[in-house]
């Protein structure tokens, strides 16, 4: 037999070799082992025992290593605590009271009880009295929030900024202050108010000169307030400013600024 014969017949489909490890013929001994469940022939279980065993046991159990505390806590119901209840209740006035606590704000009434209003103005004021070495003039920028105390009665606070010229080396002032604005006359869509607030400031120079830098503020004004449309309001007045420093550094440093002039704003109410 030749090397060529050999290698043919090695690999030919009549090779015994091939026939001896063909899986088809099996001997009758064997038959039933190869239909069993145990069978080394199959690699995986009767359809009907792989499905009887996923579904005897419990997703849950499946599921993490945790399954019977798992499986034991929706059992379980917290009982609710006179925190909770309290909590519901007060969530049920709030919403309750809403509607009618917006009933008793109108949006036309500038001075309504328990409305807020957003305010930003501009003020120019001339020194008036009280000269000191210098003549000063101020021009501001405001921006405020007013609250109805009660109808007819503001409270007000305002972030307020002024360029000071003083005939010499002019400087800025950044000043915070708060009062109160009182209607003291309605009609129509027009409101008359007075309006006083105090507050402190503090300047980049001396504010007058032979002066310092920290101050106190007090402001005076009166003027109308006048409906534009619901929510927002024009305002319009005349306006007093006192810069001093009430003698802190003794009174040959106490120089002050007395000035009178036009304020105008806008106001808008936003709740």
């Amino acid at each position: 037999m030749t090397p060529s014969d050999t290698f043919t017949r090695g690999f030919s489909s009549k090779s015994p070799y091939t026939r001896a490890a063909d899986p088809r013929i099996v001997s009758p001994s064997r038959k039933e082992l190869w239909n069993s469940v145990l069978s080394p022939y199959k690699r995986t279980s009767a359809p009907a025992v792989t499905c009887g065993c996923a579904a005897a046991v419990p997703p849950a159990t499946v599921a993490t290593d945790n399954a019977a505390e798992a499986a034991i806590l929706p059992t379980f119901r917290i009982r609710p605590t006179i925190l909770q209840a309290l909590t519901r209740l007060g969530v049920l006035l709030v919403a309750g009271c809403a509607p009618l606590a917006a009933q008793d704000r109108p949006l036309d009434d500038p001075f309504a009880a328990h409305r807020w209003h957003f305010e930003t103005g501009l003020h120019a004021a001339v020194e008036a009295w009280n000269y000191n070495v210098s003549h000063e003039e101020v021009y501001g920028l405001t921006e405020g929030v007013t609250y109805g105390i009660k109808d007819g009665l503001l409270f007000t606070a305002n972030q307020r900024i002024y360029y000071v010229s003083q005939r010499a080396n002019d400087t800025w002032l950044l000043g915070l202050t708060c009062g109160v604005r009182g209607r003291v006359y309605h009609r129509g869509r027009a409101h008359v108010y007075l309006e006083g607030d105090i507050g402190v400031s503090d300047a980049a120079i001396a504010t007058p000169p032979r002066g310092t830098r920290f101050n106190y503020v007090a402001l005076g004004a009166s003027g109308v307030i006048i409906r534009v449309r619901p929510g927002m309001f024009a305002l319009a007045g005349l306006q007093w400013i006192h810069i001093s420093n009430n003698s802190l550094k003794g009174p040959g440093r106490n120089p002050d600024i007395e000035a009178v002039g036009p304020v105008l704003g806008l106001a808008w109410g936003f709740r």
